[in-house]
Order: structure tokens, then sequence, then C-alpha cells
């Protein structure tokens, strides 16, 4: 097995609390959906049940669904990759913005990102949205515009057999801002196939697309608020510094 994902390099302790608590939220919620299907007598009703609760239906017009859907993910690795995706870029544009406007952002995020995929499926259709994915891509285009120069840390992790190996990979200034484009480029070749019917698959692309585009366009009104309350914000260039800063 091999992995390889971004890390945040800021001195320990650095994470941000609405980012842990969004962490916090959606692993519980997980750990439930498991142990839930794991010890139920009645598996089937319970997943029903489940994705009712916390899924997003186009056809059912149930507005729950456009928060709760956030926070419940179904399988391990959705799970494992959301929050490895969120504890990096959430935790950057929290320290920018602030903690309280991060809340609403990340939620609003996450609307906007259903509200997307639900105007692109048909009325009638009865597929259901799990998953943060949709804010964290949010996230990730505020990072675009809050922190253009910013630095990603790469973890790489190998199991071979039972013997663990891990390393870091540090890239330069700018390839973040590449990467997160190259990532949004790739959901918006799939999301369009996807819409054309020549890509079946049961990932939103289209919610990833709407997410990061109102992260991109969130990105530019604090920069705009920045310029007349810069009290609001951490600096950019102190939040590209350390982010750079080895533990």
């Amino acid at each position: 097995m091999f992995l390889i994902f971004p890390t945040n390099k800021e001195k320990r302790g650095a994470i941000q609390p609405v980012t842990l608590l969004f962490i916090v939220i959606c692993v519980v919620i997980y750990l439930i959906h498991f142990f839930g299907i794991l010890f139920l007598p009645d598996k089937a009703k319970f997943e029903q049940y489940w994705i009712v609760f916390f899924g997003l239906i186009p056809k059912t017009h149930d507005v729950s669904g456009y928060i709760t859907h956030i926070f419940a993910h179904e399988e391990f690795w959705h799970l494992f990759w959301n929050m490895i995706y969120l504890l990096f870029f959430g935790t950057i544009v929290e320290k920018r913005i602030g903690s309280v406007l991060f809340f609403y952002f990340f939620l609003v995020s996450g609307v906007v990102a259903a509200l997307t995929f639900v105007l692109t499926m048909p009325v009638s259709a009865s597929v259901s949205m799990l998953g943060a994915s949709g804010a964290i891509s949010a996230c990730e285009g505020a990072f675009l515009i809050l922190v253009p120069k910013g630095k990603i840390h790469l973890r790489w992790f190998l199991l071979l057999l039972i013997h663990p190996y891990t390393g870091k990979i540090s890239v330069p200034k700018w390839t973040a801002w590449i990467l997160v484009w190259i990532w949004f480029a790739r959901d918006f070749y799939y999301a369009f196939l996807s819409l054309k019917g020549h890509y079946l698959t049961n990932v939103a692309f289209t919610a990833h697309v709407g997410g990061c585009i109102f992260g991109i366009l969130f990105g530019c009104a604090c920069r705009l608020m920045e310029k007349a309350k810069p009290e609001m914000f951490q600096d950019s260039e102190v939040a590209e510094k350390e982010n750079a800063e080895s533990d």
C-alpha cells in the first residue's frame, strides 16, 4: 500500500478549533454508522434510515440534507482522504480568516456544493450525496486566493508486507497553487463527462466544482474586505511563512 498526502508544516498544536470540531463530528458519525452496520440485526433497514437522515436526495426536497450530508461518510477511505484535506486546507484558511467566519463559510460551502449537485441532477433522481468533499473543495478554492504562495508539504507512506516506510517531500512555492488548479480542472472535466452521460461515477464532481468556485469567490471577497478591515485577517505573507516552517 502506498499513500501520499499533504501535511501542514506549522508548529505543533496549530490545528484550528473549528477545523478540529468538524473532523471530530465526521469521525463520530462515521463510527456510529460503522458499528450500526456491524452489530444491528437489520442492517438494510439501518442503512436506509441512515441515508434518508443524513443524505441529500434531490427528489425528496429535504432541506436538512443540505447540511447533514457534509458530516456523513459511508466508506473509510472516503472519510480518510476528506479529513486529510480538511485538516490541511481547513487549518490554513481558518487561521487566515478566523474561526467564526470559517465556521459559517464551511457550512455555506456545503450548501452551495449541494445546490450545484441538485441543479445538475434530474429532478426524479433517487441518488443521494454524502460527504464533505464539496465544502473541502471550497476550502481549496479559498486557499488559492488567500494564500497564493502557500507551500504544500507532502508525506508519503509505503507498507511492504508488515514493514512501514515513510518520508517527506517539500515542494516549492506556487506548486500548491498549480496543484489545486489541476485538481479543479480534473473535477471540471469529469463533471462535464458525467453530465453528458459519458462517465458513470458515484463521485459528485459537480459538487466539487460548485464548491471550489464558491471558495474562489469567497476568497476574492475576503481580499476586498481585508483592504477595508485588515485587523479581521491574518496577513497572507505571515500565513505563507508559518505554513513553510518545519516542526
